[in-house]
């Protein structure tokens, strides 16, 4: 809508015609619409609408335009034009009539133009479906007529009257056959004029208007929900699908889709099955509760168990009916450390964990046969002292300034043989402080010699 269609729209179907003026002054055209319609009209006041009642009623209007609630009237059926003498010479009366498409009441705007003129000039709105004018006799005009509602307005019918002033003139010429035949000849020459002069156009409205906005569903949706408060939307958009997962109402639809998974397995425990238990392997106890059940069967439990100083995973399926909640788990190393976890599977696949529980297998107590024998005390490896300096069959004496050197030891990896620094070369080892025994790169003389031999392939 343009600029001027907008200010008609405010006088004619809105009915305020005070802001008329308003709104054609500050270039108010459709594609403002949305500014002006927010917040119940909030910004209405900017430009000039200072009643708070009519800020209310332009943003109702407003809205029911640009979501296209209601539709556009329809054009007047027919039209006339009837020319009738004056008492004064130099006038003549035009009465224009014509009949409503609809039987709704409508309103109704007629607007003059003569030969020459830019613009309409107005000259009656109203309800009524005739209106008398006074012109010159000699002036030619025509009429354009417009039925509004309260979405828009119809297309224009244009009413010629060009000569309305001749027929006067006739009439006033030939006053002696009025009498006798007045109203026949009347009758008649309007019949003829109308036949002749009276042009009906239809006119379309700007690109706005081409679409159809009769009411319809989808319509009475979006001014439903545009009206529609936040409290209920929260209900709807919040509220309800958390009450539907608390409640289990969503559960349903899940199974109906096959997309509900099982319940989690829960207090997992693990205890030492001692039984089961030697010297070279341990064996534990794994038991948890049977999960609640949600209407879909569990057909599988996995137990899998992860080794944490070689990240090893293994795991026991148990499909046995009906299905245990307790399994051993054998060959554990002793003093090591596992994390267990418990898995559900249900009738459509679906998996779900239990928490993670850890188990560190405790080293057992070796009594009687299974207590190892205790080395010879010349196979016992010396504690904090080197092994070269203590052994007789070496004849090394170490200086008295290498006495720092005896308080540093190198380690074995392979016989946890201990060696000063002073006797690094033995090792193979020459930094001090940073032995590093745990990679296996510090070994003896007499240990290497013997890889060597093992390694070798005759």
């Amino acid at each position: 809508m343009t600029v001027a269609e907008v200010a008609d729209w405010v006088a004619y179907a809105v009915q305020l015609p005070q802001y008329r003026e308003v709104f054609r002054a500050n270039s108010i055209s459709g594609y403002t619409f949305p500014l002006l319609m927010a917040n119940d009209g909030a910004r209405l006041q900017e430009i000039g609408v200072h009643s708070e009642l009519h800020r209310h009623q332009l943003a109702m209007f407003l809205q029911m335009k640009y979501l296209g609630m209601g539709r556009k009237p329809e054009a007047v059926a027919s039209s006339v034009c009837t020319a009738e003498r004056s008492t004064s010479q130099d006038k003549v009366l035009l009465q224009i009539a014509w009949v409503p498409a609809e039987n709704t009441p409508q309103r109704y705007q007629l607007q003059r133009r003569s030969p020459g003129e830019s613009t309409w000039v107005p000259v009656y709105t109203g309800a009524d479906t005739e209106f008398l004018d006074v012109v010159e006799s000699d002036q030619h005009v025509v009429y354009r007529l417009t039925t509004w509602n309260s979405y828009g307005r119809s297309p224009h019918v244009f009413v010629r009257c060009e000569e309305a002033s001749s027929a006067s003139s006739n009439a006033e010429l030939s006053p002696s056959l009025l009498p006798s035949s007045g109203k026949s000849r009347s009758s008649r020459s309007s019949s003829q004029r109308n036949k002749r002069n009276l042009e009906i156009e239809d006119t379309e409205e700007d690109d706005s208007d081409d679409f159809d906005h009769r009411l319809s569903v989808w319509g009475l949706l979006k001014i439903y929900f545009w009206w529609l408060d936040d409290a209920i939307v929260i209900l709807l958009v919040v509220m309800l699908p958390i009450r539907g997962i608390i409640y289990g109402d969503a559960d349903s639809l899940l199974r109906l889709l096959r997309r509900l998974p099982p319940n989690m397995p829960t207090r997992v425990t693990v205890e030492v099955e001692h039984s089961k238990t030697t010297v070279e392997s341990a064996a534990a106890r794994v038991s948890w509760e049977k999960p609640v059940d949600n209407g879909v069967p569990i057909v599988c439990y996995t137990v899998r168990w992860t080794r944490t100083k070689t990240e090893e995973v293994k795991w026991i399926k148990l499909l046995t009916v009906p299905l245990p909640t307790t399994v051993i788990v054998d060959k554990l190393h002793h003093g090591e450390t596992y994390k267990f976890v418990v898995q559900a599977t249900n009738q459509f696949g679906l998996v779900t964990n239990s928490s993670r529980s850890t188990y560190m297998v405790p080293v057992p107590e070796l009594k009687g046969k299974l207590r190892p024998r205790q080395l010879p005390a010349e196979k016992r490896a010396l504690r904090n002292q080197c092994h070269v300096c203590h052994d007789p069959r070496y004849k090394k004496k170490v200086p008295f300034t290498a006495t720092l050197d005896r308080r540093i030891l190198h380690y074995c990896c392979l016989c946890d043989r201990e060696f000063c620094h002073y006797h690094k070369g033995e090792v193979y080892h020459t930094k001090a402080l940073s032995c590093p025994i745990v990679d296996g790169r510090c070994i003896c003389i007499t240990c290497k010699e013997s890889r060597l031999h093992r390694t070798v392939t005759y």
